[in-house]
């Protein structure tokens, strides 16, 4: 178990520091009328702070990864986050997503009209932004979202035993697909919503979900801090397209 923490009052951080981050993964996006979000800067870093010292507080130590608020990130959001010292960052896989596409764009050559695209892969690994100073340590996770969107609205109408069966069958064929060492499949729920649609609060499911991981002799249960122990191989990405774990953008937020 490894905890983590949000900032205080659950701002979206990359608006605060900059309202036309919006725009980066909403291009059309109508925006308010002021051109920045007052204080917005110095509201951000209090808000990371004073998360961190309540968590510190309560549990004693001193938090090594953030789940943003909504999983919203941009290039500056996590710029500041890794200065407030945070090892990790994880957000959504659309984030993800639109930022090596937006990279891949920027760097090939004029398309071929009879060339089928290639897919945009790389979930299943762990990101380093290259826009960061090399003092700057924070390392980007990106959520599974089909995986866990199973767990968070599919599987609660399932027997917890096929459920399971799904769940470990599309995990090992992730493993094969990816078979290089270093591979981490991240799922990352919307949590407090899931377990209330479950039997028992999903008691059977998670049961059993666990004793099956525990046994597998080609899937190892571990969390973001340990990845970064075992120095698993980290992936360079050129920067960030600014968005949440809620359709990749803003839209929820801002428009």
């Amino acid at each position: 178990v490894e905890l983590s923490v949000t900032p205080y009052a659950h701002p979206i951080v990359p608006l605060l520091l900059d309202l036309s981050s919006a725009r980066e993964a909403m291009p059309d996006v109508p925006l308010p009328h002021i051109e920045h979000y007052p204080g917005g800067e110095v509201r951000a870093r209090w808000h990371i702070k004073k998360g961190i010292e309540i968590f510190k507080h309560y549990f004693g130590m001193t938090p090594q990864g953030c789940w943003p608020s909504e999983g919203g990130v941009s290039t500056a959001a996590v710029k500041l986050l890794g200065e407030s010292g945070f090892r990790w960052v994880a957000s959504g896989g659309s984030v993800m997503h639109n930022s090596l596409a937006r990279a891949k764009a920027a760097s090939a050559a004029p398309p071929d009209i009879n060339e089928t695209p290639e897919p945009v892969s790389g979930v299943h690994h762990p990101w380093r932004l290259a826009a960061l100073s090399p003092k700057n340590k924070v390392s980007c996770f990106f959520r599974d979202d089909g995986l866990s969107d199973l767990i968070g609205f599919t599987y609660s109408d399932w027997h917890a035993d096929d459920a399971v069966a799904n769940l470990i069958h599309h995990l090992e064929n992730i493993a094969a697909a990816v078979p290089e060492s270093g591979s981490v499949v991240s799922i990352i729920l919307d949590g407090e919503n899931a377990w209330e649609y479950y039997p028992e609060n999903g008691y059977y499911f998670l049961s059993a979900l666990y004793r099956r991981l525990a046994e597998h002799p080609g899937i190892e249960l571990t969390t973001f801090s340990a990845c970064l122990d075992d120095e698993v191989p980290l992936r360079q990405m050129p920067d960030l397209v600014a968005g949440s774990w809620v359709y990749g953008t803003f839209s929820t937020w801002i428009g």
